[in-house]
């Protein structure tokens, strides 16, 4: 099960702490940093990686995040494949995915 990250962890909570820090750092835009952050999540992620992509550990009241997954996956239709009994995510599957999602409310 995925874990909320505290202080003492090293890196950005999130995705967007992470995209918040580059910017500025890089001196670019925050698309730029969007862009750049994407990739430091691997092509291939595990569910706790997909948590923190997706901010499921910070917009998620759930205490098991493996749950909220789980719906989004069968109600959702959140792709996913199976190696070896494990899921994982594609990144770009993912974004693709949120963006449907996104273009069904807007």
């Amino acid at each position: 099960m995925a874990e909320k990250k505290t202080d003492d962890d090293k890196g950005p909570a999130t995705f967007i702490e992470a995209v918040d820090k580059h910017a500025p750092q890089n001196k670019c835009t925050k698309t730029e940093a969007i862009d750049k952050c994407v990739t430091l999540y691997p092509e291939l992620m595990t569910e706790d990686e997909l948590v923190r992509f997706l901010r499921i550990d910070v917009i998620s009241r759930a205490k098991d995040f493996h749950n909220v997954v789980e719906n989004l996956k069968r109600a959702r239709n959140l792709p996913c494949i199976h190696i070896s009994k494990k899921c994982l995510y594609l990144r770009d599957a993912v974004l693709k995915w949120a963006n449907e999602r996104f273009n069904e409310v807007g």
